[in-house]
This record gives structure tokens, C-alpha cells and sequence, in this order.
């Protein structure tokens, strides 16, 4: 069932000149179920005489330390995975943002006649066939259906002089291996401090997470054409009032420990624009360089009509939540 289509390829932006539209849009986005994005970090409470004995044994490197005290671990206490702070404040990355927007621009876009606007920024081992349902990967193809078949190689033009280069509309706008990104997104801040819950969920996962209800704020630097701008919308769902997936275990119901029967989602969020700063150089129109409410969903309804015309052809309006909530 796999195929390889052609990537429409354009030649990148100038990266030295700007674009139509420079600004700061400035967004608000609410959990809509837990969310959690991780640093990696998990704390664990361990015996003192036997973390010794280990530690005295000789030619002990850390990684073996590590291995030993997970051979131990019916005597290892672990703690909560930990979310991500800056300056103290637990935060969403605007990277892990920007990470699943792209992804979702690259899976909303479908071959027609064996040719396809966007690659995919991590090309992983291609699906053969449909995954039977309980198999890895069977909640992401029912979504997202036979795009997982295809093989879309990643634009990286390290090896390539501006001139030769060529990449696909979303690695112009996002960025690929030798080209900048045109888009940067900035990291979400709860407004706040009663936002967080301890989750102790199934298979002993206990995790930090931002409540439901939890607001942010957050801001976006865009460097871009009216239709990429438009595209960026319509991969957040800027106009649509409702939400996308994100961070950890966002494909499937989690069972919580402390209440057996009560079953819990994570990783929605939504997103909405708040305000659109423009340098007065870059002015939209003559009524100024500040866009908000109704003017500046106008003009983003604008830039997402743009969007399709260009690329509709193979931009499918999916959504991912309602979906999965319907096969859960």
C-alpha cells in the first residue's frame, strides 16, 4: 500500500529580505483536557544502603549505576515526571507548538496524481499495510488514513547553493536542515499559579499536568506571505474554536489509579488570537498597525481563503479529536 509521491518543491524565500507580513501575533490557549509536556526528569527515593553498595562497587560508570537502580526497581521509589519550567514557571515550549503544528500541516496534506506540497520534516519508516486495531500506530492511521503510507522524503539542502535549493511550502515556512525558520514560536506561560494536578494514571505512569481550563499566553513571530499565514492558521485552528493534539499520550484514554473507573484524555489545546502588533513600516491597511477582535479574524479568514486557493487541491480539513474521541 505504500507509495512515493513528488514533492512540490519552490524555491525558499530570501531570508534576507521580509516577507508581506512581518508582526507579533499574540495568542491565547486553553487546555482542553490534561496536558503534559515533559522535561524528561523523574525524581526517585532510594534506600541509602543500597544505592552504597552500588556505588562501592568498583568500575561502576554512570549508565551502569542507572541500569542497576532500574534492576532494583521493587525498591526504587519514582516520583512524578516532571513538565518543563523557565524561571521558575512551569511552561509549554513553543517548540513542542510548532512541532505539532508542522505535523499537522504535513499529514493534512494528501497526494493527488502522485504529487503532494509537503514532505515529511522526520521521515520514519514507511506502514506497509493498515495496523490491526491494538497495534502500534492504529489510532494515528485511523485519523489520519492512508497518508501514513506514503513515502515523503525530508527537503534538507545543506549540500545545495541557494540557487539550487528547492523545498516544500511548509519547510518554507518552518524551516528544514540549511534553511531557517520564517515562523518562531515563542513559549506558553499559564496565567495562572493553580494550574497544575499530580496524575497517577495506569501501567504506574505518574505524571505533572496542566489542569483543564488551564489559559495561556504566548506569542508568535511570522515573516510570512498572506497564504502561508493563512496555512499556519489553519494548522492551529486559529478560526475553528477548537483543539489539536498535543505533548504526551494525547491518542488514548488513561485509566487514573486513584479512581479505577474514571477514565481521562490528554493533550488538547486550543488556540486563539488575541492581537496582531505590526511595525509601522508593514501596515496591514490605513487604520493602523495594530489588528485585534473582528479585524484581525477578518484577516486571517482572508489568509486562510488564500491558503486553499493555493493549495486545496491536497489540504484536507481534518479533526483529529473528534476523530479519535469516536474510535476510543
Amino acid at each position: 500500500m505504500s507509495k512515493k509521491p513528488i514533492i512540490l518543491k519552490e524555491k525558499p524565500w530570501d531570508r534576507s529580505s521580509f516577507s508581506k507580513i512581518y508582526a507579533i501575533l499574540d495568542l491565547q490557549a486553553k487546555a482542553e483536557s490534561y496536558v503534559f509536556v515533559g522535561s524528561g526528569r523523574t525524581s526517585f527515593e532510594i534506600n541509602e544502603k543500597l544505592l552504597k553498595t552500588m556505588l562501592l562497587k568498583a568500575d561502576r560508570s554512570f549508565r551502569e549505576l542507572c541500569d542497576a537502580i532500574l534492576r532494583e526497581k521493587d525498591k526504587v521509589t519514582f516520583g512524578f515526571k516532571s513538565l518543563i519550567y523557565m524561571g521558575g514557571r512551569p511552561i509549554i515550549p513553543g517548540s513542542s507548538i510548532k512541532g505539532s503544528v508542522r505535523s499537522r500541516l504535513e499529514l493534512s496534506f494528501h497526494s493527488v496524481d502522485n504529487e503532494v506540497p509537503s514532505c515529511y520534516i522526520v521521515s520514519s519508516r514507511t506502514l506497509k499495510r493498515e495496523p490491526h486495531k491494538g497495534t502500534h500506530g492504529w489510532r494515528h492511521y485511523k485519523i489520519w488514513g492512508d497518508v501514513i503510507f506514503e513515502e515523503r522524503d525530508t527537503c534538507n539542502i545543506l549540500d545545495k547553493t541557494f540557487e539550487e535549493a528547492r523545498v516544500c511550502p511548509v519547510c518554507n515556512i518552518f524551516g528544514s536542515p540549511g534553511l531557517v525558520s520564517r515562523v518562531y514560536f515563542g513559549d506558553f506561560v499559564p496565567v495562572s499559579k493553580d494550574c497544575i494536578a499530580r496524575l497517577m494514571l495506569d501501567y504506574n505512569d505518574r505524571i505533572e499536568a496542566f489542569k483543564p481550563g488551564t489559559v495561556f499566553t504566548g506569542s508568535i513571530l511570522i515573516d510570512l506571505e498572506p497564504a502561508e499565514l493563512g496555512l499556519v492558521s489553519i494548522g492551529m485552528k486559529l478560526l475553528k474554536n477548537s483543539a489539536i493534539l498535543l505533548g504526551y499520550s494525547k491518542y488514548r484514554k488513561r485509566r487514573m489509579q486513584t479512581q479505577y473507573n474514571k477514565h481521562v484524555y490528554l493533550g488538547r489545546i486550543s488556540f486563539n488570537p488575541s492581537k496582531m502588533k505590526i511595525p509601522e513600516y508593514f501596515k496591514v491597511d490605513k487604520r493602523g498597525d495594530l489588528l485585534e477582535g473582528s479585524r484581525l479574524r477578518e484577516f486571517l479568514k482572508k489568509c486562510e481563503n488564500l491558503a486553499w486557493e493555493k493549495w486545496g487541491k491536497w489540504l484536507r480539513d481534518i479533526d483529529e479529536v473528534e476523530k479519535l474521541e469516536r474510535i476510543s
